[in-house]
């Protein structure tokens, strides 16, 4: 056999290998970081709520941090219904909707970019500011390996944003 032959052997192999390992694992992923703040929620809630005024001051995944991001805003400036769309940058073509609102601390949205789909929640509960991502990791079994990356890699980054919304919460004037 020539080592053409060998070379697609293998590579059968190593597709065959960890598509089974893929089928062992799970679709679902899962990130969740918390972080310590001393601000008043009314200061915050602001930030998480508004994609234009709020996140694009702090977000990891931000204008802030991609300057070749175009975006554009859609709905209302801020809570439920606010949306964010994005092209071009490190992420390609995306766009996140607020799809849950309590102005007493919590919002929920939907993320959309390239096959990816997140839910994703930012709380504030007792001095703590909670973020957490979901998704499911489509395609073949072995895309699911990837899932093992997302702790590291996106909960690198939500800590990164985290720090940020604290350091922006932090300039703000404390209330009389």
């Amino acid at each position: 056999m020539t080592i053409a032959v060998y070379v697609v052997c293998i590579l059968a192999l190593a597709f065959i290998v960890l598509n089974l390992v893929g089928l062992a694992m799970s679709r679902s992923w899962r990130v969740a970081r918390t972080i310590k703040s001393a601000a008043d929620p009314a200061d915050v809630y602001p930030l998480i709520a508004s994609f234009e005024q709020g996140w694009s001051r702090w977000s990891p995944w931000g204008p802030a941090s991609d300057p070749k991001m175009k975006v554009t805003y859609e709905g209302p400036p801020s809570g439920l219904g606010a949306t964010q769309a994005w092209t071009g940058g490190e992420t390609g073509r995306g766009r996140i909707t607020i799809v849950d609102a309590d102005d007493r601390g919590r919002i929920g949205y939907q993320l959309a970019f390239g096959t990816f789909s997140i839910a994703g929640e930012i709380e504030l509960r007792d001095g703590d500011i909670v973020w957490t991502n979901t998704g499911t990791l489509g395609g073949p079994p072995m895309f699911r390996i990837g899932g093992m990356f997302a702790e590291r890699v996106v909960g690198k980054a939500m800590e990164r944003g985290l720090a940020d919304l604290v350091r922006e919460t932090s300039a703000v004037p404390a209330r009389q």
